[in-house]
């Protein structure tokens, strides 16, 4: 009878440590599984943030240079780095662009917010009153 028992006693032994080391397995796998999916989100989170933050950074260089009306290709302005200088007027005016392509110029004594657009060389501002539609002129430098 105790020949019997050993070799089911053995086979017990080894089912049951095998049936853990399968849960340990399944336990890993699903933690991976959590784990990757939780770096898939975090890099396409990334990645919308870096893209929201490369596109303004490349409207802030695009909106760079002499700008004219369309209709008459007059040169009108020039966009600097901290300032619109209106060649008409011979005055700079401080402006902000907002990441939400808001272009935002402080003249003396108001404000404007034009949302634009820029496709190529051309420029679109929208306010409240007036879409105006602009060209850019690279051949002209006002410096």
């Amino acid at each position: 009878m105790k020949k019997l028992l050993i070799p089911f006693f053995i086979l017990f032994i080894i089912l049951f440590f095998s049936c853990t080391s399968s849960k340990t397995n399944d336990t890993n796998k699903n933690n991976q599984n959590i784990d990757s999916s939780l770096i898939q989100k975090n890099q396409k989170k990334s990645l919308k943030s870096s893209s929201k933050k490369s596109t303004y950074e490349v409207l802030k260089k695009q909106i760079l240079g002499v700008w004219a009306f369309k209709s008459d290709l007059v040169t009108d302005f020039e966009i600097r780095k901290d300032s619109i200088y209106y060649i008409d007027q011979d005055k700079s005016y401080k402006y902000f662009l907002t990441k939400d392509d808001t272009l935002i110029i402080y003249f003396n004594g108001y404000t404007t917010k034009n949302l634009i657009t820029i496709k190529k060389d051309n420029l679109m501002m929208l306010d409240s009153d007036t879409n105006q539609l602009m060209i850019k002129n690279n051949s002209i430098s006002t410096d």
